[in-house]
């Protein structure tokens, strides 16, 4: 996973076009100076215990999830993967620690890992997705359907948008790994 984050920390610091879509004020001070210098990935030298991930949803978070949390911190990861598949651009939750907050903390932020999970297994928001076999890790930015990550295998899918809370037939990678170093700033 790392190696994929690093990729794709390069394409972004060599894109003049990327941007972070967040109040970088808010971020706690070490981390943001950090990026006020053009550093969007950042080292991590503390770790986010899952216990609260567990204790919500009734399982362990997939190691290569809490690779991409403990790894670095980061805004959020964003580009465009298969094209002419999805037709439009793909935002994965971020990972990044406001002023006030602890490393445990940042599962619970607005669109973080638990508010992604709460809102796709929410009965009255549709019939309620199967928490127990897909996670939703992020979205499509224009129609705002989940992208999901399938627990028993580790695949990727987006969600159906005829059929919401259900993924597409097929997955659009095999893995998240293979999906963020496939992301892109480009169409293609």
């Amino acid at each position: 996973m790392e190696e994929a984050i690093l990729s794709y920390a390069a394409k972004a610091k060599n894109n003049p076009n990327y941007c972070i879509y967040e109040d970088l004020r808010k971020f706690n001070p070490n981390i943001r100076k950090q990026m006020e210098r053009g550093e969007y990935f950042v080292r991590r030298t503390s770790k986010t215990d899952f216990k609260i991930f567990e204790d919500t949803f009734g399982y362990k978070l997939p190691s290569d999830i809490g690779d991409l949390i403990n790894l670095f911190w980061h805004p959020y990861i964003y580009g465009f993967y298969k094209y002419d598949k999805i037709g439009e651009s793909i935002v994965l939750f971020s990972c990044h620690q406001h002023k006030t907050e602890t490393d445990d903390d940042i599962l619970r932020q607005k669109y973080g890992i638990i508010d992604l999970g709460i809102k796709w297994r929410n009965p009255y928001l549709g019939h309620g997705g199967d928490i127990t076999q897909y996670l939703p890790i992020g979205w499509t930015n224009y129609s705002g359907g989940n992208i999901l990550y399938e627990l028993s295998t580790g695949r990727i899918f987006c969600e159906h948008l005829d059929n919401v809370k259900e993924p597409e037939e097929d997955p659009i990678a095999n893995s998240l790994k293979e999906l963020i170093t496939g992301l892109s700033f480009n169409l293609k």
